[in-house]
C-alpha cells in the first residue's frame, strides 16, 4: 500500500454526527449478518406458536449481545488510539492526529457509556473518556502553531483528491443478450407469414371459413410480432451506435481527464514534503491505520 493510500484511510476527519451514522451502520450490519441470529430466524419461520416466543426473545438477546459486543470493541479502539496518541512526542503532529482520529469520538464514547450493561464496560468507557479530554486540554495549548503549519493543508488537499477519485466516472454499461435480432431472418418470416395470411384469406371466402378466419388471425398476428422485432432491431442498432460513438467516448475523455488530475494532483509532492518535515508522520499514520483496519475488518463485514 502507498504512503498516499495510507493517508487516506487514516485521513477521516468524522464529525460526531457521521461517527455516530457510521457505527449505527455497523452494528446493523453486523446483526444481519450474524449466523446465530439468521438460523434462530429460519426457526421462526417455522415454529408454531408455542415456540415463537422463546425463539423471538432468543434472537432479541443474541442481537442485544452483539450490539454490547460492538461498542466494547469500539471503546477499545478509541483507547488504543488515544494510546498511540499519546505516544507522540512532536506537540505539532499530537494535535494533527488529535484532530483527525479523536476529534469528534466524546460524543459518541458518552452514547457507549449509556449503552453498555455492565457496570465494569462502562467504568472501562468513561476511562477511556476522560483520557480523551486530556488529550483534547492538552493539544488545544498548539492550536496557534499548528494553524501555521502546513500539516492544516494536508487535511484540505486529501479531501479535495478524495472528491476527484468519487468524481471518476462508472463504465456505461450496455446490455446486448437477446437484443442482437437479425433482420434479414426476420423478413424472410415476414415474406412466409404474409404469403400464409393471403392463403388464408382465400380460404375463409371460400367454404372454410372457420379455419381460414383462424388461421388469418394467426398468421396476420405473427407478421405484427416480427414487425415489432425489426422496430427492436432498429432500436438496438441506434442504442448500439450511440453507446459506441458518444457514450463510451465522452466516459473515456472524463475518465482520463480525471486520472490525469490524481496523477498530478498536489498532493504527491506535499506529503513527501510532510514527511521530512515530520519524521514520525508516516509511522503514526501505518499505526493508526492498523487499528482502524483491525476493527473495520471486524465490524463492517
Amino acid at each position: 500500500m502507498s504512503k498516499l493510500d495510507t493517508y487516506l484511510n487514516v485521513h477521516q476527519t468524522l464529525t460526531s454526527e457521521k461517527i455516530q451514522v457510521q457505527n449505527q451502520v455497523l452494528v446493523k450490519a453486523t446483526i444481519e449478518n450474524n449466523a446465530e441470529i439468521k438460523r434462530l430466524q429460519r426457526q421462526l419461520n417455522a415454529a408454531n406458536a408455542v415456540n415463537k416466543g422463546i425463539l423471538e426473545n432468543q434472537i432479541k438477546e443474541t442481537k442485544h449481545n452483539e450490539e454490547q459486543n460492538f461498542y466494547k470493541a469500539y471503546a477499545f479502539k478509541i483507547s488504543e488510539q488515544a494510546d498511540a496518541i499519546l505516544e507522540i512526542e512532536d506537540p505539532i503532529l499530537k494535535y494533527h492526529f488529535n484532530k483527525i482520529i479523536l476529534n469528534g469520538t466524546i460524543d459518541e464514547i458518552e452514547t457507549v457509556i449509556d449503552k453498555l450493561d455492565e457496570i465494569s464496560d462502562k467504568q472501562s468507557a468513561k476511562e477511556i473518556l476522560k483520557k480523551v479530554k486530556k488529550i483534547s486540554i492538552e493539544v488545544s495549548q498548539t492550536s496557534d502553531i499548528y494553524n501555521s503549519s502546513q500539516l492544516p493543508k494536508v487535511i484540505n488537499l486529501l479531501i479535495d483528491y478524495k472528491s476527484l477519485e468519487a468524481s471518476i466516472p462508472t463504465k456505461p454499461k450496455f446490455k446486448t443478450k437477446g437484443r442482437d435480432i437479425k433482420k434479414n431472418k426476420i423478413f424472410l418470416w415476414i415474406v412466409l407469414y404474409s404469403m400464409g395470411t393471403i392463403a388464408s384469406l382465400v380460404l375463409a371466402f371460400n367454404d372454410y371459413q372457420i379455419i381460414g378466419g383462424i388461421m388469418t388471425f394467426i398468421f396476420t398476428m405473427s407478421v405484427i410480432f416480427n414487425l415489432m422485432k425489426i422496430s427492436l432491431a432498429n432500436k438496438f442498432k441506434t442504442d448500439t451506435n450511440n453507446y459506441y460513438n458518444k457514450l463510451i467516448p465522452e466516459y473515456e475523455m472524463k475518465n482520463s481527464e480525471i486520472i490525469n488530475l490524481l496523477e498530478n494532483h498536489k498532493i504527491h509532492s506535499f506529503i513527501d514534503g510532510i514527511s521530512k518535515e515530520f519524521k514520525d508522520y508516516s509511522y503514526y499514520a501505518k499505526e493508526f491505520e492498523k487499528i482502524e483496519t483491525k476493527f473495520q475488518n471486524k465490524w463492517s463485514n
